[in-house]
Order: structure tokens, then C-alpha cells, then sequence
């Protein structure tokens, strides 16, 4: 099985990101789609600042094993796509 984990600086880079470069929720959970986040994790959050979504959206990822591990490197693919954050 492959390590399940972002290592730490990687982590707390892409929650970094998420909570400084997304002013509104939409564009940022548009992202987590693209990506493949399950939407059941995220969108109970909606009433949260985007650093506590994206920590939590880790976070969950991480309790999913493989799956969650492909889908992590899928949201770093899609955040180093970012080009326009307006």
C-alpha cells in the first residue's frame, strides 16, 4: 500500500493556497469537484473560512486510504493549473 499521507510542508501548502487564494467558496469547491473530492466532505462547511474547509478536506482524504491518497494528488494537479484567481 502506498503511504497514505501528503508529507507536511505539501499539506500545509495546499491548505495555504486554498484559504489565501479563493475570496469566495465557489470557485474553490468548483476545484474540489474538478479534482474529485467526495462533496459530502465539503459541503457541510459552507458557513466555514476557507483555510478550516481545506484543512478539514485533508483531513478526511487521509481517513480514505488509496483512494483518498489519488484523489489528494489530483487537487495538487488542479491547483498547479490555477493560472487566473480572480
Amino acid at each position: 500500500m502506498t503511504n497514505c499521507y501528503l508529507p507536511a510542508d505539501v499539506k500545509n501548502a495546499l491548505i495555504d493556497v486554498c484559504g489565501r487564494s479563493f475570496y469566495y467558496k465557489r470557485p474553490l469547491f468548483d476545484l474540489f469537484d474538478r479534482a474529485g473530492v467526495p462533496r459530502r466532505i465539503y459541503l457541510g462547511l459552507q458557513s466555514e473560512p476557507e483555510f478550516k474547509i481545506a484543512r478539514q478536506v485533508v483531513d478526511e482524504l487521509e481517513l480514505m486510504g488509496e483512494e483518498g491518497w489519488i484523489i489528494q494528488r489530483r487537487l495538487l494537479r488542479e491547483i498547479c493549473r490555477l493560472r487566473d484567481l480572480i
